[in-house]
Formats: C-alpha cells, structure tokens, sequence
C-alpha cells in the first residue's frame, strides 16, 4: 500500500510541477525548453554543473553508510538533496539570465528551484519518510 501512495504522490508533485511551469510561460511568454538533455548556455557553464554534479555523486553514496551506523539522520541526505538542487538550480539561472539569448528562461529555473525546495522541505519537516 505504501508504494501506491508514493506513487501517487510523486506523480502530483511533477504534475502540479507541469502546472506551474505552463502557468508561467503563459504569463512571461517563454519559449518551452528540452525536459532532458543538456541545457548549458556556454563552456563554462558546462563545466561548472558538471563539476557540481560529479562532487555530489561521489559524497553521496558515503551518506547511506553513515546512516546505518547511526551517525546521520535521513534529514542530512536531503539536505544535502536541497544544497545540490539549489546550487545547480541558481547557476543555471544566473547563466540564463546573463548569458543566454533566451533570459526569460531564468524564470523557470528559480520557480523549480522553489518548488522543489518547499517539497523537500515539507518531507523533512512532516517526516513523511522517517519510517524507512
């Protein structure tokens, strides 16, 4: 029964994430963008992202293994969940906005960026998964 409802529950969140982002290319007029894939405005934005993406993949497989010892809480990984998300998420705004021929797009980056966080948020504050 558990699966059904994070199922459900995640399909809510991508569809009210849909919602949102539609809303706001409606009201701003902003071209829609590539769900997957790569969207990097230039080298050097490749480069960081990619450098922050390679950091996080390496720390958090450590993670887990702190939490089965006991040292870490299930909050430290979203946090750091929170931390990857936030960093990568103003980076590509701030690209967006400065450097890109599409700077509206920057709109979309940091509504994701919210979102996303509050939904983070609301889990650890919640506890919606202090069961596992």
């Amino acid at each position: 029964m558990f699966w059904i409802y994070f199922i459900l529950a995640f399909i809510a969140v991508f569809a009210l994430n849909y919602l949102i982002q539609f809303a706001l290319r409606k009201q701003f007029n902003i071209e829609k963008r590539k769900i997957f894939g790569s969207n990097h405005v230039n080298r050097t934005h490749k480069i960081i992202e990619r450098t922050i993406s390679i950091t996080f993949a390496i720390v958090t497989p450590f993670i887990p293994l702190l939490q089965t010892n006991g040292y870490l809480s299930l909050n430290f990984f979203f946090m750091a969940l929170l931390l990857y998300l936030l960093t990568v998420s103003i980076i590509n705004a701030h690209f967006e906005k400065n450097y890109s021929d599409k700077p509206k797009q920057a709109i979309l980056s940091i509504s994701d960026a919210a979102y996303f966080s509050f939904v983070i948020l609301a889990i650890m504050q919640f506890g919606l998964l202090d069961f596992i």
